[in-house]
């Protein structure tokens, strides 16, 4: 797996600036001092010129540069077979407007079968470590523009390395990230191109989180958590792709960072975007509250200090249900004559067997 190394800008102002469009995020990747000689854009296998190089395939490298992007999925022709791969023509528009004819390879690592001249074959581009476009017939798990779940494969100086299905890993540079991860941690990014046209990824992703077209009321959902505000509740992309959100008031145990929790959509608002459950609906949670309370009871010896007046906060902490979750379930548990409530001193008293929990 190849990495490759952004230089870092002079001006530490403008390398540390958060630019507001996507399209001119992320670092500015370093060139070879020699990108404009032979050797620095040399095919191995292809022509034998001075310096090993060959003039012509120069001009198609700087060729394909300008008209292709790292990131390019395209359906190429097969034009012959080496040592080393195959040989794709791709024809792009010249700086002159003109049509040109490139070649690139597809090396045989990068071959998921064998292909032979004449053939045509699905291919995504990228730079090999002497900066020149290849060919792959992987696919990556995300394209530029997606956003998703990735791998991080190694955190470095200038930022973390995720692993993106392709042989060259895709950096989320320093500023783009909002915590310090480490290798093997699972972070929600977003894929664009940086100023040179290369691939990067930002876990700045809110203004990137799509809109809900999938889902209805009702419907149980998977997320990854990846904000978590005390005062609003957990940010979550469902799918790892479309914006949720799971209230503070519905949020009963501890959530952090790259958590997946198992959800039921509670609303679908009219921008698209999900409010959010991880209990389980009334009718099926109302028996596991009673369960609690009456669990609680038996441990403190049949009765418990607090009834239907009891801080929200207190019920939160030791039942790990809201306080209408909390009433629901004492009124329950009094309809079935299991428990008695003395609203004076907003105590409650188990005057059954917790057996007689579900009887008519």
């Amino acid at each position: 797996m190849e990495r490759y190394y952004p230089f870092e800008h002079k001006d530490e102002k403008k390398r540390n600036d958060y630019p507001a469009k996507r399209e001119e995020r992320g670092g500015r990747f370093g060139q070879n001092d020699n990108a404009g000689s032979d050797e620095h854009v040399r095919m191995p296998g292809i022509g034998k010129g001075k310096r090993g190089g060959n003039s012509a395939l120069s001009k198609v490298v700087h060729k394909v540069r300008e008209g292709l992007k790292e990131g390019d999925t395209l359906e190429l022709a097969v034009t012959e077979t080496g040592d080393i791969g195959a040989f794709l023509t791709a024809h792009v528009q010249g700086k002159d407007g003109k049509e040109q004819e490139v070649k690139m390879l597809l090396p045989f690592s990068e071959q998921t079968r064998k292909v032979a001249a004449g053939d045509r074959v699905k291919v995504t581009l990228y730079e090999d470590k002497g900066g020149r476009i290849t060919a792959t017939m992987r696919e990556p798990i995300l394209k530029d523009g997606q956003t998703g779940v990735l791998k991080v494969s190694a955190m470095t100086k200038i930022g973390a390395f995720v692993n993106n299905g392709m042989p060259k890993e895709v950096l989320v540079p320093f500023r783009e990230l909002q915590h310090t991860p480490e290798p093997g941690d699972e972070l929600l990014v977003h894929m664009y191109k940086d100023k040179s046209g290369r691939t990067a990824a930002t876990m700045r992703v809110y203004d990137h989180l799509d809109k809900n077209e999938t889902y209805k009321e009702g419907d149980m959902v998977k997320a990854f958590v990846y904000e978590i505000n005390p005062e609003m509740g957990a940010f979550v992309a469902v799918d790892g792709h479309i914006y949720g959100m799971i209230p503070r008031q519905e949020i009963f145990e501890k959530l952090s960072y790259g958590d997946r929790v198992s959800a039921r959509v509670q609303r679908v608002r009219n921008d698209g975007k999900l409010d959010l459950l991880i209990r389980e609906k009334l009718y099926l949670s109302s028996g596991n509250d009673a369960e609690k309370i009456l669990a609680k009871l038996s441990e403190n010896g049949g009765t418990l200090p607090y009834a239907d007046k009891a801080d929200a906060a207190v019920i939160a902490e030791v039942f790990g249900m809201s306080k209408n979750q909390f009433k629901r379930a004492l009124g329950g548990l009094y309809k079935k004559r299991l428990i008695e409530i003395d609203r004076e001193t907003d105590t409650v008293k188990l005057i059954a067997n917790p057996k007689g929990l579900g009887e008519k």
